[in-house]
């Protein structure tokens, strides 16, 4: 297989480890993969933007999240990128659709018991926010930079909504970002980590009934994009 191969895919390796194969095709840069109780992959990927004589389309194509039901299958990048351009039916389209620019990244489906039942086999996304960049720093274009919740239908098979999980990583009035959530990872305990890509920190979410949602620094890092992979750290606070 060669690099030109996997290009654009989803590559995987079962025990004893020897051997890639490509799971899936079409995927243009998926940073947040997730399996859920039914075997099935549920993945982001980020379009990338589209320009005409140097303006950038400002809600054209949309970024995704997509679920892989089996082996197999093209999602549609270089293409079709969020259902926009050369589309046929023999790409498949996304489950879900997000605003443009809004960056998806890390993905997990919680299945802890820190926070209440209804929170099970939902999807927590973080979305980075634009990637466009102003005077060194990152333009807030009024989407993304947030967390959200995929809520499930009651047999966890397909996404009845979207909300907003967790936001104010972004002070809406300086137009600047100074924070971007770039990855989640469910803890041992049950609470959620987040890994933040501007302000190179690591931020814990709890959940108790006497106070609801909380949100506190974890650990500092000297990382530049922050993505986690380990969830075994002392809380700072």
């Amino acid at each position: 297989m060669s690099l030109w191969d996997t290009s654009s895919t989803i590559l995987m390796s079962l025990p004893p480890f020897t051997e890639l194969t490509i799971h899936s095709k079409g995927q243009r840069n998926s940073m947040g993969l997730a399996w859920d109780s039914f075997g099935r992959l549920w993945f982001t990927d980020p379009s990338d933007k589209l320009y005409d004589n140097s303006t950038l389309y400002a809600t054209a194509p949309t970024d995704e999240i997509n679920m892989v039901p089996n082996k197999g299958g093209h999602y549609g990048f270089p293409w079709c990128r969020g259902w926009v351009g050369n589309c046929n039916t023999s790409f498949i389209g996304p489950i879900i659709s997000l605003v443009a620019h809004s960056t998806p990244g890390g993905l997990i489906i919680y299945n802890g018991s820190m926070f209440p039942s209804h929170y099970k086999n939902d999807m927590i996304v973080a979305l980075l926010g634009s990637q466009n960049e102003e005077e060194g720093s990152p333009k807030y274009s009024g989407v993304g930079y947030k967390l959200i919740r995929v809520k499930m239908d009651k047999n966890y098979l397909f996404p009845l909504d979207v909300e907003d999980f967790v936001t104010g990583f972004v002070t809406v009035n300086t137009k600047i970002a100074k924070r971007s959530p770039v990855d989640v990872i469910e803890n041992s305990d049950g609470s959620i980590l987040v890994s933040d890509r501007l302000a190179s920190k690591v931020y814990k979410i709890t959940y108790s009934k006497a106070s609801g949602l909380r949100l506190s620094l974890m650990v500092q890092t000297m990382c530049l994009f922050c993505l986690l992979y380990t969830s075994d750290a002392a809380d700072e606070e």
